[in-house]
Order: C-alpha cells, then sequence, then structure tokens
C-alpha cells in the first residue's frame, strides 16, 4: 500500500538540470510502479510538467500531449534516436575541429557539389519539381478552422500525407532545440514548416480535409 510520502514524491518529482531525460524515466516509472491504483492520467499529466523546460522531449510532448505512459515511452524512444545522433555529430565535430587545427585538410576541387546538396535521383527530381511548382504557384490564402500543423496532429493516421524531402542543412548547423514531428528531425518546429504548409495548403485544395476549411468559396482552383 503507497504511503503518503510516496504520493508526495510523485508530485513533487522533477528532472534534473544536466539529468538525461532516459535516465529520469526510469526513475519516474519506478516511483509510480510502486504506488497502488495510480489514476493514470494524473501520472501521465505530472511526469510530463515535471521535465526540464525547453527541452526535446518536453516540446514534442507538449505539442501533442502523451495518452498514457506507454504512449510516454513509446515517444520518448524517438527522442532519446535525436539525441543519440546529436551526441555522435558533438563528438565528430570535435575531433574534426582538433584534426583540423594540426593538420587543416586540402579542398577537393573535384567535387564542385556542396555538402548540403545531396544528388538526387531521377524519380525524385520529378516529384521535388512537382512540389516546387505548387510552392511557387500563387494562391489565394484559404482560411482554416485551426492551425495547420493541428490540422496534421489530428490527421496524421490518414494516408494522405507523403514523406517530406530529408533536411539537406547540415545537422551542426541546425537549431537543435527546435523538433519537427512531420520530418522526424531537428531544425524547426511543425508551425514553421514549409513542407507541411505546402502539403496541407495542397490537400485542402483537392477537397481533402474541408472540415479545416472556414470559407470554402475561397478554395476555387
Amino acid at each position: 500500500m503507497e504511503t503518503p510520502k510516496m504520493m508526495g514524491d510523485m508530485y513533487s518529482v522533477q528532472q534534473g538540470v544536466n539529468e538525461h531525460p532516459r535516465t529520469f524515466l526510469r526513475r519516474y516509472l519506478k516511483l509510480v510502479r510502486q504506488i497502488n491504483n495510480v489514476v493514470k492520467t494524473v501520472a501521465t499529466n505530472l511526469f510530463r510538467e515535471s521535465l526540464q523546460n525547453g527541452s526535446l522531449l518536453s516540446e514534442q510532448l507538449y505539442l501533442n500531449p502523451p495518452r498514457d505512459l506507454a504512449n510516454i515511452q513509446l515517444r520518448s524512444e524517438e527522442v532519446f534516436k535525436i539525441l543519440e545522433i546529436r551526441e555522435e555529430e558533438a563528438r565528430r565535430t570535435a575531433l574534426i575541429t582538433k584534426l583540423a587545427e594540426g593538420n587543416p585538410p586540402l579542398k577537393d576541387k573535384r567535387d564542385k557539389r556542396r555538402p548540403e546538396q545531396p544528388l538526387l535521383k531521377r524519380g525524385e527530381k520529378e516529384e521535388q519539381n512537382v512540389y516546387e511548382k505548387m510552392a511557387k504557384k500563387k494562391y489565394p490564402h484559404i482560411e482554416t478552422i485551426v492551425p495547420m500543423n493541428h490540422i496534421y496532429n489530428e490527421s496524421k493516421d490518414k494516408p494522405i500525407w507523403r514523406n517530406p524531402f530529408k533536411i539537406n542543412s547540415l545537422i551542426e548547423r541546425r537549431d537543435h532545440n527546435k523538433y519537427c514531428p512531420f520530418h522526424k528531425d531537428v531544425s524547426h518546429t511543425l508551425p514553421e514548416c514549409r513542407s507541411l504548409y505546402n502539403q496541407v495548403n495542397h490537400i485542402l485544395r483537392t477537397d481533402g480535409l474541408p472540415q479545416y476549411v472556414k470559407n470554402t468559396h475561397n478554395v476555387a482552383q
């Protein structure tokens, strides 16, 4: 049977300033398991509130609140993978910097491509041209009843979304405090995602998701 102290610990627990989110998640779940008949929604909300403000995990759970602790564990694994990539990139960058200080590498004049612009296959180029034309075409503004990122969060399980192109910029040049669930990568937030904006704009203009359109007369091609 749980003690008042255990219940108090669940309400007062906080992630440490330098505590890895994986370590904190394990510590929190261990505490919850010691409490009998714990209310799942309360435990789920308390975990979200106990995270460090501005952290990657906190931002992801804030944009799309979790249903339960199992959902938190599943989505946390995605964040852990991103953090592992950050750590690996930081180690690699530090090693490259150290080597460059002792022996600056020579520029390879044979490769004229910028590293942030990888070669695309023929099919990928054709598909990219379609989206570039969509982005450049001037459409009247479509008023929606909710922001476009909310439309994605509420409809992301429907088979209407195309995988966005990978972010081409070097990972060390991106804003690692921002995470885009649509790209599943760091660089920008969901409301800032231009790929999402273009796809939502296209879907609304092809009579997809009409329930989100405020003024249907603005959707005319």
